[in-house]
């Protein structure tokens, strides 16, 4: 059972334009904006919460910007599953 998300990754085309709106329409404050390289690292959190979004580069036609198997949004922070679970129809070879 989840009890507590504190990281949430959010999928976005334009990070500079995804901090100004977090930041300044929003009021979320700048926890971290470091680059590596070419990647950068934006960490981003409401007023008195201890949630954290990460904007991280990948929009809509990045690869792997897709949400994991059973989520259905893009904010989803369980783990990717390896595989998906059996269904209720499906035989399995022992």
């Amino acid at each position: 059972m989840i009890t507590n998300v504190s990281k949430v990754a959010v999928p976005v085309e334009d990070q500079q334009a995804a901090l100004e709106f977090w930041a300044t329409t929003m009021g979320f404050r700048v926890v971290r904006d470091d680059t590596y390289g070419d990647e950068r690292w934006i960490e981003v959190t409401p007023p008195h919460q201890d949630l954290l979004l990460v904007l991280a580069r990948g929009g809509p036609t990045s690869r792997g910007a897709r949400p994991p198997i059973g989520c259905h949004t893009r904010t989803c922070s369980s783990p990717v599953p390896t595989s998906r679970p059996p269904t209720p129809n499906s035989t399995n070879a022992a």
